[in-house]
C-alpha cells in the first residue's frame, strides 16, 4: 500500500448499515440508561424502580400499565437482534418487535396511581421525563430497524441488478446452442 504523507488521512468508508447501527445502537442504549436514572413519575419514582417492580402494577388491576412494563421484553429482543444480525429477515423481525414494544410502552400513560407499600396503599402520580426518555429509546430503536431494513433491501436489490447486468453482458456460450 502506497502512503502519501502529504495527503490528509481519510478513514475507510463504512457501510450504511454500520453507520445506522453505530448511531442508533448506542443512542437507544444511552436513552434507556438515562430513563432508568431519571424520575419516571411525579412522585420521584425512578425508572430503575419501575423496571424492577413494574410487574406489580397488575395487582392494582391496571392491565395497560402492566403491558407497558412488559414492553421491555420485545424491546430487548429487538435490540439484540438489531445489533447482532446482518440478515434482512432478522432485521424485519426486529422492526416488528420494536414497533410492538413502542406501542405497548404507551400503556405508561395509563398509570395514575402507584403502590406505596405491600398493604395496598397507593398515591396519585403523573408521568415525568424519565418515562418520555424511555419511550424515546424505543422510538430510536424503531427508527434504526426501519433504516437498516430499507438499507438491506436496497443492497439486496443492487446485488440482484448487478448479477442480471453481468449475466446479460456475458458472451453467449456456443456449446449451449448446439445442445438445443
Amino acid at each position: 500500500m502506497d502512503i502519501n504523507p502529504f495527503q490528509p488521512f481519510s478513514p475507510a468508508k463504512r457501510s450504511p448499515l454500520a453507520l445506522i447501527k453505530g448511531i442508533c445502537f448506542p443512542l437507544s442504549l444511552v436513552f434507556y440508561l438515562l430513563a432508568l436514572m431519571s424520575h419516571a413519575y411525579s412522585d420521584g419514582t425512578y425508572g430503575i424502580t419501575c423496571a424492577a417492580m413494574g410487574w406489580s402494577i397488575i395487582l392494582t388491576g391496571n392491565l395497560l400499565a402492566f403491558i407497558a412494563w412488559f414492553s421491555n421484553i420485545p424491546f430487548w429482543t429487538a435490540f439484540f437482534m438489531f445489533v447482532i444480525s446482518r440478515k434482512k429477515n432478522v432485521h424485519m423481525t426486529a422492526f416488528w418487535l420494536s414497533a410492538v414494544a413502542l406501542l405497548f410502552s404507551m400503556g405508561a400513560f395509563a398509570v395514575h396511581e402507584v403502590m406505596e407499600n405491600e398493604g395496598g396503599m397507593s398515591h396519585m402520580v403523573e408521568i415525568a421525563g424519565g418515562a418520555y426518555t424511555w419511550m424515546a429509546s424505543y422510538a430510536i430503536l424503531l427508527t434504526g430497524t426501519i433504516l437498516s431494513t430499507t438499507t438491506l433491501k436496497k443492497v439486496e436489490n443492487e446485488k440482484k441488478e448487478k448479477l442480471l447486468r453481468e449475466k446479460e453482458a456475458a458472451p453467449a456460450n456456443p456449446w449451449d446452442e448446439k445442445r438445443r
